[in-house]
């Protein structure tokens, strides 16, 4: 049985089938970010930027790159597109003509780098000035906030970039003279939180660039946002609905005199990212693009069809080794159980052929689990539409059986008793529950009324099963559910966390580890103490009558046992629990922060944290000996098997197969899992994805009422579903999966991405300087930033021992390149992030009296 810190099965990939969608879509969804001119609609639709006409029909693709493409916009012309990508390394401005050819790069400021999707990306393209002369764009360069923004003006014939005096915005847009910015000063664009009322919520203001000043036009307590200058009017998004629509607002008015006018009554999906041309304006909406006629007011949904090889759906063979979620040992040890990316593989401990046993692209398989006797593995899969225990032949023949049928709760890995009878599990319901893999009869044996159920261990005969429960006081104790009584006890009172028990296998102990040492340890910061390594390892006789864990060693005369007595004692476990917590015993060895505890014939194995992130330290303990031995460090997991004789080790990305004994040659014992791959059909992997993270907030957020959405819930997965079957990469899942969490009307409700293309970041240096354009074609050096060089985070290289580097000084070449050759400061840095580079610079704009 793995032994590890709790796991969150859920968290990670896994596979349901759907129809495959062609490379031509007819009425293609999931396009997004539109853009309008006289005579075309720009978009993006996975990662791709197209051009379509007013009307819709089929599309052109513009750009190719393993990278995104996003936000473009026209110019004023409709000659040209702005928009940011990542073909240099980092996210940048670029400008491309419409008729196609090479992007020219406009900015060079490195970006901050991939974010979650709720934190959008760097370098937003907002909108062109209306002479067409500078592009507006939205950068993360806030000191305070790497994911706020600020506007920023970018020549479109090439040079430094300018900041606005806005201190911070979401969406904007030039009013048609060009005087006037309309803007959110808080950027929450790409949050998905539905109906929100709270200090982020957002208003309408514009701002007069000529007079310096900013003007709100609207109070309202929800959202205001993307705002748009068209005519005489200012055109914005609100959910004054529930759902997100459009609204105008005439210019000169505020909404505490004028009531904005609903232009959309969409009510099943948001309008999102409006973008205003011509006489009129383009949005998203159900994936769809819409065109809205600002004479008329009429709305119409575009049918666009996108011709491309749509090359993330492409079925593809990954190496799997890396996203492994459980394990487990046969029990003689030669061969592991691995469920990886929601299928069952065994691997050989040296010879032989790894297996798929489960073949299953339509579900996904988690949890699983070897049975003491060899025969069979039992394991979780939401092949029915529900996380359901499966029972199936360990090498992988015929059909699997299903045991349960409850659909109402997340299921929790099962686990075998030793006689493989049974398993036992619990759920998001707090319940233990017990299952005969014959009959597949269901018993509730325990259910929680303050927290789960946790770390379920059986007695060696199959007759106990202690477990974790939590009590009135909110820690966890050891509880104990008698079978053939059908009872269940608490053996220890709730007065510390008492965690992880673990049945000695000859019968006699029951072993756990508990917090209940209070090392104090001062604070290097504050005036105070902190608490530290509280845990110890802790034992106590199961029966009254039975012998101490402490009792000294002495050699005695004593009569043989009968045969009957040994078939008794080796075969029966007898739990008194009366008394119990005074026979308990603490074990030799010094507080500290213990898990994944397992027993032993002759004493216990377990795991101590010394930091979060560098993995335990995994120690056996022998009966009798007065400290522990060290097997293996930087453990994150291990499994025993059955006959004691092998140990399977997780280190970070190593898997090895070793003895359980000190001073072993782990390296000797490395599991070979280049040949674990996995033949993956995104689009149906993509499918399960959805419908998991649909289950897994209804079953595990706080409040089962999922904010009064619980009796809509199935209702919202199946408004979401046609637009899942249209996904042509990995982003647009991330998009569906934040807009579905955004339904539970929560804001800490995260999606954080997963495997997609990713482009090799190459970012640019920094001088820790402000840099201004000269008209000597040099770069004067405006301000320079103190730092704090102690911290390698914080440097300031211009004010380091040597510098000799000066504000008001001109930076006349970087590396013998000639700051006269670029246009913007920061492509003379690209790529050159955390390297030495050579500086010239001069007190006067003039190259021959440059210095080093």
């Amino acid at each position: 049985m793995e032994r590890t810190m709790r796991t969150a099965f859920w968290r990670n990939t896994g596979l349901l089938v759907f129809g495959l969608i062609g490379a031509t879509q007819a009425d293609t969804r999931l396009l997004r970010f539109p853009d309008l001119s006289a005579t075309q609609i720009a978009f993006v639709y996975a990662g791709d930027i197209y051009l379509v006409g007013r009307d819709g029909g089929n599309a052109v693709r513009l750009t190719a790159h393993p990278g995104q493409e996003l936000y473009p916009k026209f110019s004023p012309d409709g000659q040209w597109l702005a928009f940011s990508a990542e073909y240099s390394g980092t996210r940048q401005v670029h400008v491309m003509a419409v008729t196609g050819g090479a992007p020219r790069q406009l900015t060079w400021y490195s970006d901050i780098g991939p974010m979650p999707v709720r934190g959008g990306t760097d370098y937003r393209v907002l909108d062109w000035s209306p002479d067409g002369k500078n592009i507006l764009v939205r950068a993360n360069r806030m000191a305070q906030d790497e994911r706020g923004g600020r506007p920023f003006l970018v020549p479109f014939a090439g040079g430094m970039e300018t900041p606005l005096a806005v201190p911070e915005t979401g969406g904007g847009m030039f009013s048609p003279d060009g005087n006037r910015l309309v803007y959110t000063p808080i950027d929450r664009d790409f949050r998905s939180w539905k109906r929100y009322r709270g200090g982020r919520a957002q208003d309408v203001w514009t701002y007069d660039l000529v007079a310096n000043q900013s003007q709100r036009l609207t109070q309202f307590a929800g959202t205001d946002q993307q705002p748009m200058w068209l005519g005489d009017a200012i055109y914005f998004v609100s959910d004054r609905t529930p759902t997100l629509n459009l609204y105008r607002l005439p210019v000169g008015t505020d909404d505490r005199t004028t009531a904005p006018t609903a232009l959309t009554t969409f009510s099943d999906f948001d309008v999102l990212w409006p973008s205003a041309g011509p006489a009129g304006m383009v949005f998203e909406q159900a994936g769809s693009i819409w065109r809205l006629d600002t004479a008329s007011g009429q709305a119409k949904r575009l049918s666009i069809n996108v011709i491309a090889d749509q090359a993330e759906t492409l079925p593809v063979i990954k190496n799997v080794s890396a996203q492994v979620e459980s394990f487990d040992l046969s029990p003689n040890g030669q061969r592991v159980l691995m469920a990886a990316r929601g299928e069952l593989f065994t691997v050989p401990a040296k010879k032989g052929v790894i297996r798929n046993l489960s073949h299953s692209p339509a579900a996904r398989e988690i949890g699983a689990s070897w049975s003491p006797d060899g025969a069979s593995i039992a394991y979780l899969s939401d092949a029915s539409g529900e996380y359901e225990i499966y029972v199936r032949a360990q090498h992988g023949e015929g059909t699997p059986r299903q045991l349960t049928e409850h659909g109402d709760s997340w299921i929790n890995p099962p686990l075998w008793s030793p006689d493989s009878r049974l398993l036992a599990y619990t759920d998001q319901r707090h319940r233990l529950r017990i299952v005969d893999i014959t009959s597949r009869v269901v018993v509730d044996a325990d259910h929680g009324d303050y927290g789960e159920l946790d770390h379920l261990a059986w007695s060696p005969d199959s007759r106990y099963i202690a477990y974790e429960k939590t009590g009135k006081s909110q820690l966890p104790t050891i509880w104990l559910y008698t079978l053939d009584q059908h009872r269940a006890q608490a053996l220890l009172e709730d007065t510390a966390p008492n965690l992880w028990p673990a049945f000695d296998p000859k019968g006699r102990y029951l072993y756990f580890v508990s917090n209940r040492d209070f090392n104090l340890t001062r604070s290097a910061f504050e005036d105070n103490y902190l608490y530290t390594k509280a845990s110890r390892l802790y034992a106590a006789s199961l029966r009254s009558d039975g012998p101490s864990i402490a009792a000294l060693d002495s050699d005695e005369a004593e009569p043989p046992p009968s045969a009957d007595q040994k078939s008794a004692d080796s075969n029966r476990v007898r739990v008194d629990v009366a008394g119990f917590a005074a026979r308990v015993v603490a074990l030799p060895m010094p507080p500290g922060n213990y898990s994944a505890l397992s027993a032993v014939n002759d004493g216990v194995i377990y795991l101590g944290m010394e930091t979060a992130d560098a993995g335990g330290i995994l120690s056996r303990w022998f009966q009798g000996e007065d400290k522990p031995r060290q097997l293996a460090t930087e453990v994150q997991g291990y499994a025993l098997s059955r006959d004691q004789e092998h140990l399977l080790l997780r280190q970070a990305a190593a898997w090895s197969l070793i003895a359980p004994k000190a001073e072993v040659d782990i390296a000797a014992g490395k599991l070979e899992l280049k040949n674990l791959e996995l033949s993956i059909d995104p689009r149906v992997e993509w499918h399960q994805m959805f419908v998991d993270a649909w289950r897994i907030l209804r079953d595990w957020f706080y409040d089962a009422d999922l904010h009064g959405g619980s009796e809509r819930w199935t209702a919202v997965r199946d408004r979401y579903l046609p637009l899942v079957d249209q996904l042509a990469s990995r982003a647009d899942l991330d998009y569906l999966l934040h807009e579905l969490a955004g339904e539970l009307n929560s804001g800490h409700v995260y999606v954080q991405g997963g495997d997609q293309p990713l482009i090799e970041r190459k970012p640019g240096g920094f001088l820790g300087a402000e840099l201004k354009s000269d008209d000597s074609g040099f770069f004067r050096i405006d301000k320079i930033f103190p730092g704090e060089n102690w911290s390698p985070e914080f440097r300031s290289p211009l004010t380091e021992p040597g510098s000799e580097v000066a504000v008001g000084d001109y930076l006349i070449s970087v590396d013998g390149v000639d700051a006269r050759s670029v246009q913007n400061a920061y492509a003379l840095f690209a790529g050159k992030a955390d390297r030495v580079v050579e500086l010239k610079v001069s007190a006067q704009p003039n190259a021959d009296k440059a210095r080093p």
